[in-house]
């Protein structure tokens, strides 16, 4: 566990950037290499019990099947950023003198707890600041890390005729295998299905007859008359028995759009440009299988950033990686908004973010008549550095 944790915060911190580009890098030691630093130097050891028996977890009990982003997400507590989203019960321990939140596996817990030193507060999360309109790693953590860097999926297929067609390097039909429509908010009042158009219908394909199919469009918009149009997608389904006659299928579907010349320019809009829809929608393609590789633990966190849709097929012509360029982009492309870095950086420096500060005081509190009503304006508490 201690090599996993080590080797994902050191991948997914490197997204840990001020909105002028200064990067906070985390690296994780043992007590052993702790104390070969100087004293005035030296980090507390945190104690973080892990096993299956911890369920959904929490910052100092990992599940053992914890991914790369809920382990960001729990060391981010152990920095000394709070949960941005309610949740039921629970309670937290107040230092009487310092007023700081104290976890039950801070290296101090016990004797200050012996001493007298801890208040319990319990809590209803009632009060926290939530992030609505953006993204935070603190909140809702996989779709921040979606919203904010872009989506990653690695997907495998198994049949021979999979294999083919990722290995033939035909990106039309490697365009049409993994486009799905599915991920469309297509308004059911402005687009019907057309079940009985002769557009609709699965042609099955020999692979001689995939060889030498024509390109395809994914989608095409075809006018009807001034306020209805036709919506025409297709989409390539590999055959998953390998003794199959066919080795894949082109499918077609066609929806009749009815709409006033404004609600139809938005919706084609937004179908022409689908690499902007909400990505959280897009995933791995019919027949396909989502896979986690312990060799690919840190896949979400990747190395180059994504300024693109993309669909690369990996070397064993049998798994490919979609990515999703993000759609609520932060500046420089950070994991973090500007108060999270800023408390990051500077700790328990009462004199930056401030406003951060003050709102997570209300975090774990039943009732906050005092509370600021700066801590309910995102741009205030979150998006400002401070």
């Amino acid at each position: 566990m201690f090599n996993k944790i080590k080797t994902c915060i050191e991948a997914s911190s490197k997204y840990f950037k001020s909105p002028s580009g200064e990067v906070i890098n985390v690296t994780i030691i043992s007590p052993e290499e702790a104390n070969l630093l100087p004293e005035n130097n030296r980090p507390f050891p945190q104690t973080i019990n892990y096993g299956t028996e911890f369920g959904t977890g929490n910052a100092g009990n990992y599940n053992e099947d914890f991914d790369c982003v809920t382990i960001t997400h729990e060391l981010l507590h152990s920095l000394g950023l709070l949960d941005e989203y309610h949740e039921n019960g629970g309670g937290y321990y107040i230092h009487k003198e310092t007023g700081d939140t104290i976890r039950q596996n801070h290296p101090m817990f016990e004797t200050y707890r012996e001493n007298g030193q801890l208040n319990y507060q319990a809590a209803s999360n009632d009060c926290r600041s939530i992030a609505v309109q953006n993204p935070s790693i603190l909140g809702e953590m996989e779709d921040a890390v979606d919203r904010m860097i872009g989506k990653t999926e690695i997907c495998t297929c198994e049949s021979e005729n999979c294999s083919n067609i990722l290995s033939s390097g035909n990106q039309n039909h490697l365009e049409l295998l993994t486009f799905n429509f599915d991920g469309f908010k297509v308004t059911s009042d402005l687009c019907k299905f057309e079940a009985l158009d002769p557009l609709v219908g699965t042609q099955n394909l020999t692979q001689e007859q995939l060889n030498s199919l024509p390109p395809q469009n994914i989608f095409e918009i075809q006018n009807i008359n001034d306020t209805s149009y036709k919506l025409i997608t297709r989409n390539l389904k590999h055959m998953t028995e390998n003794n199959s006659l066919y080795a894949a299928a082109l499918h077609t579907e066609v929806r009749v759009c009815s709409c006033t010349e404004e609600s139809c320019r938005e919706l084609f809009n937004h179908v022409k440009n689908y690499s902007h829809e909400d990505i959280k929608e897009f995933s791995c393609p019919r027949d396909f299988q989502k896979v986690e590789e312990p060799e690919s633990f840190t896949y979400r966190f990747p190395e180059e950033r994504i300024d693109s849709n993309s669909t690369l097929v990996r070397p064993d012509n049998r798994s490919i990686i979609i990515r999703r360029p993000p759609t609520h982009p932060t500046p420089n492309l950070s994991l973090l908004q500007p108060a999270q870095f800023t408390k990051l950086k500077f700790g328990n420096c009462q004199s930056r973010a401030e406003k951060y500060r003050e709102c997570q005081r209300y975090g774990y509190v039943t009732s906050c008549p005092a509370r600021p009503a700066f801590c309910d304006d995102e741009s205030q508490w979150l998006l400002e550095q401070q």
